[in-house]
């Protein structure tokens, strides 16, 4: 298996600004100054080639967030309380 810094796909989660109703399987994070929300059910892998530019950078706050909701929607066990 290669290393994952050669590697030429990418594991995506969807963003959405539709943010009335968060679900467990999603998390409320900012990118840029837009409140987003990140869906875990919305998993994807994209070759590197498909990509575009880059809309931006989560924090790691909001980094742990999202890796809090991929957790709960795989069913794997996780220590982190969101707040």
């Amino acid at each position: 298996m290669r290393p994952t810094s050669i590697l030429t796909v990418y594991r995506l989660f969807l963003l959405t600004s539709r943010i009335g109703r968060v679900y467990p399987s999603e998390a409320l994070v900012l990118l840029g100054d837009i409140q987003s929300k990140a869906m875990a059910d919305q998993l994807t892998t994209v070759s590197k080639q498909r990509l575009g530019n880059q809309a931006g950078r989560l924090t790691n706050a909001d980094t742990r967030k999202v890796e809090h909701v991929v957790k709960v929607q795989l069913g794997l066990p996780d220590t982190f309380q969101q707040t």
